[in-house]
């Protein structure tokens, strides 16, 4: 006799399958549906899990069980080319086309209910600028603390040319050119801008020293190319020397809803500290408010450290972190 395979599944709600092929013709992503040979083909962190219940085609599915649960794989890109990174998810995830220290572009997830009782579509597009390897990673988002599984299948990555039409949206798109943004030239008055690389651009010298846990955003910016996300307890610092018995006024740009602090040393010992004092707004770009706010110091040294940090645990969004000699003007509550 002949047994029939029976797949068995505790799946709580039950979810609406969705069972068209996929089409492999220059198909990127490996292991799509996670059904073979996953942990050798996805990087998978703590708290993912591969189960039946989590299946959307197939035989199996990734549950992201923590706020912090990602999966990656590692891809291979081509230069100039429209590239729709999709999968079917059940709860807040977002999507991330990255390198081990730039992320390139990623969207925002969803604000779905957990658990989900239908499968949603969430795409990113990217146009690649440079060939090469890549990281398309699938990363369950916070949203508030919310609980429950997440479920995550038919993670898919294909060129705008092989698309099938069933892949996501019927649009391609692609975030609009930026325009350009310049600082205020009043900040200039009393002399050039003295930090190298105010911007943490990619260049020689790069002039910052940055610890703990950072990314470089070339999809958050407000000037240039790139912008810096700093993740809990992390740093970026930049040692400089200046004139003695002067004022300088030290400013950092970074996205209102991530708050920042901002720190004036010398050999160790705190000047001057800005975590509570205000912010003003400066420019909206890419739909997000970028604000900015100030260290205003007297030197009586040379030598100093300008450090700015997340406040808290969470993350912060910086960008073009400047250096003026300033004259006439008080120095700022420093926070000591």
């Amino acid at each position: 006799m002949v047994s029939t395979p029976v797949r068995c599944s505790n799946r709580t709600p039950a979810l609406t399958r969705w069972e068209r092929p996929i089409p492999l013709t220059q198909q990127v992503i490996k292991d799509p549906s996670f059904e073979e040979n996953t942990k050798q083909l996805w990087e998978l962190s703590a708290g993912c899990y591969l189960l039946p219940a989590a299946a959307h085609r197939g035989y199996r599915g990734l549950q992201l069980g923590i706020r912090t649960a990602a999966a990656r794989q590692r891809v291979y890109l081509k230069a100039g080319v429209l590239y729709r990174f999709h999968c079917a998810v059940t709860g807040p995830v977002h999507l991330a086309i990255e390198s081990e220290s730039v992320v390139f572009a990623h969207n925002e997830a969803k604000l779905l209910p957990i658990p989900s009782p239908n499968w949603e579509s969430l795409e990113l597009d990217y146009r690649v600028r440079e060939t090469g390897f890549y990281t398309a990673a699938v990363y369950r988002d916070d949203l508030g603390g919310l609980t429950g599984p997440t479920y995550v299948d038919t993670c898919t990555l294909y060129p705008s040319g092989s698309l099938p039409r069933y892949v996501g949206s019927s649009i391609l798109t692609q975030p609009p050119a930026q325009e350009v943004w310049n600082p205020s030239p009043y900040l200039s008055q009393g002399g050039p801008q003295l930090i190298i690389n105010p911007g943490f651009e990619d260049i020689s010298p790069f002039r910052w020293k940055i610890s703990g846990s950072y990314k470089y955003r070339e999809d958050i910016f407000l000037e240039g190319r790139r912008g810096l996300e700093l993740r809990g307890g992390a740093e970026a610092t930049q040692r400089i020397y200046l004139q003695g018995r002067t004022m300088y006024r030290f400013r950092c740009y970074a996205t209102k809803a991530f708050p920042f602090v901002m720190k004036v040393s010398h050999a160790d010992v705190l000047v001057s500290k800005n975590e509570f004092g205000p912010v003003k707004l400066a420019a909206v770009r890419g739909g997000r408010q970028w604000v900015f706010k100030d260290i205003i110091f007297e030197t009586r040294r040379n030598s100093f450290s300008l450090t700015v940090s997340p406040s808290g645990k969470g993350s912060c969004y910086l960008d073009f972190c400047s250096l003026h000699l300033v004259a006439g003007i008080r120095a700022t509550d420093p926070e000591l």
